[in-house]
Order: C-alpha cells, then structure tokens, then sequence
C-alpha cells in the first residue's frame, strides 16, 4: 500500500496511486555515471541520509549537510542536472 506522511501527522494511504514497476536496476557510483544513466535511460533513485534541518526546514535549492550523517534512510528520484 502506497502512503503519503506529513511531519509531526500521521501517514495515510493513497487512495488512486500510481503503480510502477522496472525492468533492471544495478548500482552506479559518481556524478558523471549518475548524468550518463539518467540521460540514457531516465530518472534514477538515490538513497541519502535526512537530518533533522533537512526534514522540517528545507524549501528549496542545494542543501549542504553539515552534521556528516551517513544513516541512509529515504529514497529520492533524480530527474535531472544543471
């Protein structure tokens, strides 16, 4: 079941959600091999690690961790560069 969270709400399912599915996935490393498999093939998935200043305050551009958390613990897509 596909759900959707708000900070300090609780999660619930969505109700008309999209289902996708892939045909392959590997592991890639670096910004170059990144831009390659996205222009080639399209959006990738990356897993990162979300401090707290990045979860409730975070609005928009390029956001530089300072705490050097590494505990991997949310999937985002790339869609892009530049």
């Amino acid at each position: 079941m596909c759900k959707n969270c708000l900070p300090g709400k609780k999660c619930w399912a969505q109700e008309r959600a999209k289902i996708y599915g892939i045909e392959e996935y590997g592991v890639i490393s670096g910004e170059a091999a990144m831009m390659n498999e996205i222009y080639q093939r399209g959006p990738i998935t990356c897993v990162i690690a979300v401090t707290d200043e990045l979860y409730n305050n975070y609005t928009q551009g390029i956001f530089v961790d300072k705490t050097g958390r590494v505990a991997e613990d949310h999937d985002i897509s790339v869609t892009g560069w530049g």
